[in-house]
């Protein structure tokens, strides 16, 4: 059954060109688009309300508009708009939008309650419409009731969540999750501003009606794009089925721990045992404070640059290794007076010997989570198996696609449940356990492959090195003994696989590491810092990085976009010291753009994130003065919002005092210039510095003083 989902936009009057405010100010315009036929055979509706002032050429009607292969339908009763929106979304299954849920719905909630509309049902039920804000995960959202028999699926928080079901965060590097720049990253779509002043103008004089129109209507439709191109609902269709959790819960909660205790509760129950309330789970188990629960196990990397590496992976390492040692709150041995026995348990100890847990074997008593776990794994492998019979792309491939995906995440999720202090099951010694044997897991591999001499077929021999190991995947470098040898990825991925085929016959199963990836150039910065050349076995070169400031927040775009094309430079250029010379010619390039006015002002916005209200910071914190700032004007932030603000010079001395409000500076009211200085020191030339250091050229040879690097002196 195809879903019928609505994507609605809605714009309300700016009050004195600031935010509007439901008591006083109206909605001007509503904007719908649907994957259905929603009135007189179009999908794009917009309501418009006629104008308060000078519209006495405007009367109430239905406009089909052929060219834009929309409809207009014109209101001059507000109230009447706003009942006529309740019907439209009551005939959807899906709702969705761009901050619905934080501001239009809210706000048509609050407006129908200032015009005495009465109460609003949008849902399948009787129940009436109502919001209500709370913190969640340190964000501010709001949880809207009152629809059920339907989904509401915000985009916007979509975009905003950390977790694996943000498919799109993989994909995209989104600094600013405004909608001109997600549509223009993710969409390749432009959306055209339009002002309050603009707004204002048009409601008091009629100016630019169409623009307006069609500004309002692209909302929507960007939205529907969001949820129909990306297939955003899949993967929580997904995990309602596997977990026998409601969407709508999933899509609320800021995480997937209530996935795994619904999971868990059925299977208590099939065994007539009980889940103990929150807050009372084995409260005399745990452990202090200060018996942290160790983390994965990371090697220090080989810094610099590699060539010709080989990506392994344990597939679903931890799942894995909770079946394997049969991991579980119902096999755990707690009475210690019972003598250990490695006949009848499984005794995990960590690298001193200490004992960490101890667990009945599986053949004695099968626990609750390794039996989940199993049925899991083969859920996922039966899926992934159908999909090989569909075309790549497809609908059912697609679908199947998000059935795997959803229980890898389901399976992932068993682990940081166990060790989340807040879950009802929280147990330490089982989530010490799962580490403490992946990392023994880890550093095993790593002995039998690093520094090994390996035979190709043809004869050769070849020296396997591990340059970075983390969490569950190790990457292999193949350096060839004979100077003339020629390395390529078939023949990096054919001895290394080799050699792994090996391990895994030592491994227990249902152990296994396989051939991830082959990496043809690799430059590592840090541990989990880094950025590499993908090639898959069509030739295709894909460059990914991870912790780097490209990919960073903190970063303004300027920093990130040369730091990219400085980046590429060294991946694809084949001599490193040229690549260097070619890397400084460009950062000093971009340096003298950026003096010169030649840089686009809004890449120099730089962000942070409020965690909390702003009067429970130090004053001294940028982006809180900003929010301060920015509430003096008449549009306060909320906490979860990204402050967002320039740099300007205007005299003073702190960052916190030159610090302006992005859109006030873009939009040119802001009298002070660029402070350029601050944008190279700061923000342009330390992630090249770290790049250079790494690559073997002297931080003296950079420096001319302790404040300001100079790439010049290098080259």
């Amino acid at each position: 059954m195809k879903l019928k989902v609505l994507a609605f936009d809605s714009e309300m009057l700016p009050q004195n060109s600031q935010m509007p405010n439901p008591e006083k100010c109206p909605i001007m315009l509503i904007s719908f688009s649907t994957n259905y036929d929603i009135m007189n055979g179009k999908r794009k509706v917009i309501f418009v309300l006629n104008r308060s002032k000078n519209n006495t050429n405007l009367s109430e009607g239905i406009q089909v508009r052929e060219e834009f292969n929309d409809v207009i339908v014109r209101f001059n009763d507000e109230g009447k708009m706003i009942r006529e929106w309740e019907t439209l979304v009551k005939k959807c299954d899906v709702i969705t939008g761009y901050n619905i849920a934080g501001f239009d719905i809210p706000y048509i909630y609050d407006r129908s309650k200032a015009l005495h509309v009465g109460q609003l049902k949008i849902g399948q039920s009787n129940e009436n419409l109502w919001t209500k804000k709370h913190l969640s995960k340190g964000r501010s959202v709001v949880k809207i009731d009152g629809i059920k028999g339907k989904i509401l699926e915000d985009v916007l928080y979509i975009l905003r969540r950390d977790d694996a079901s943000n498919t799109i965060k993989a994909d995209y590097n989104l600094k600013n999750l405004k909608l001109e720049v997600t549509a223009k990253e993710v969409l390749g779509k432009e959306k055209k501003d339009f002002s309050m002043e603009e707004m204002i103008d048009y409601w008091e004089n009629g100016t630019n009606e169409e623009e307006f129109i069609n500004y309002c209507s692209v909302d929507s439709e960007l939205a529907l794009e969001f949820m129909t191109k990306f297939r955003l609902l899949d993967k929580f269709i997904g995990l309602s089925r596997r977990s026998g959790k409601l969407i709508q819960d999933i899509i609320d909660s800021q995480g997937f721990g209530g996935l795994v205790e619904n999971l868990l509760q059925r299977e208590f129950v099939k065994l007539d045992r009980v889940i103990p309330c929150r807050g009372k789970t084995y409260s005399s188990l745990r452990r202090d404070e200060e018996d942290d629960l160790k983390g994965a196990f990371v090697l220090n990397p080989k810094l610099g640059i590699s060539d010709n590496v080989v990506i392994a992976d344990y597939t679903s390492l931890y799942p894995t290794l909770m079946i394997k040692h049969n991991l579980c709150y119902t096999t755990i041995i707690t009475d210690n007076k019972i003598v250990n026995d490695e006949t009848i348990m499984n005794i995990i100890r960590d690298e001193q010997g200490i004992i960490i847990g101890r667990f009945v074997k599986s053949h004695i008593l099968k626990g609750i989570i390794p039996t989940i776990l199993e049925s899991l794994t083969l859920e996922r492998k039966t899926a992934k198996f159908e999909m090989v019979k569909h075309e790549k792309g497809t609908p059912t491939y697609l679908t199947l696609d998000s059935e795997q995906n959803a229980t890898k995440i389901l399976m992932n999720t068993f682990y940081g449940y166990t060790g989340e202090q807040d879950a009802k099951l929280y147990y330490y010694a089982i989530a010490a356990s799962v580490t403490g044997t992946g990392q023994k897991q880890i550093k095993y591999t790593i002995k039998m492959i690093d520094d090994t001499i390996v035979t190709d077929i043809d004869g050769k021999q070849y020296k396997m090195k591990i340059i970075q190991g983390d969490t569950d995947s190790i990457y292999v470098q193949l350096i060839p003994l004979i100077a003339d040898s020629v390395l390529n990825r078939e023949i990096c991925v054919r001895v290394v696989s080799k050699e792994l085929e090996k391990i895994n016959i030592t491994l227990e199963k249902p152990m296994k590491i396989t051939f991830e990836d082959y990496v043809k150039r690799i430059l590592i910065t840090a541990k989990k810092r880094y950025t590499k050349i993908i090639v898959d076995e069509k030739g295709k070169e894909t460059v990914l990085s991870k912790g780097i400031e490209t990919i960073r927040r903190e970063w303004c775009d300027f920093a990130s976009d040369s730091l990219e094309k400085a980046i590429n430079i060294i991946l694809f250029e084949e001599k490193v010291d040229v690549g260097i010379k070619k890397m400084i010619d460009l950062i000093q390039n971009e340096a003298e753009k950026l003096k010169k006015g030649q840089i686009d002002i809004r890449k120099l916005t730089l962000s942070k994130q409020l965690t909390k209200a702003t009067t429970y910071y130090s004053n001294d914190a940028v982006h809180v003065k900003v929010a301060i700032l920015m509430k003096q004007r008449g549009r306060p932030s909320e906490i979860g919002d990204r402050i967002q603000y320039i740099v300007v010079d205007n005299g003073k001395k702190l960052i916190g005092d030159r610090a302006e409000e992005a859109d006030h500076v873009i939009s040119g009211k802001c009298p002070y210039k660029i402070d350029t200085n601050y944008y190279i020191n700061n923000q342009l030339y330390p992630p090249v510095l770290r790049m250079l250091k790494v690559l073997g050229v002297d931080k003296n040879q950079l420096t001319r003083d302790e404040r300001q690097h100079l790439l010049s002196d290098y080259k």
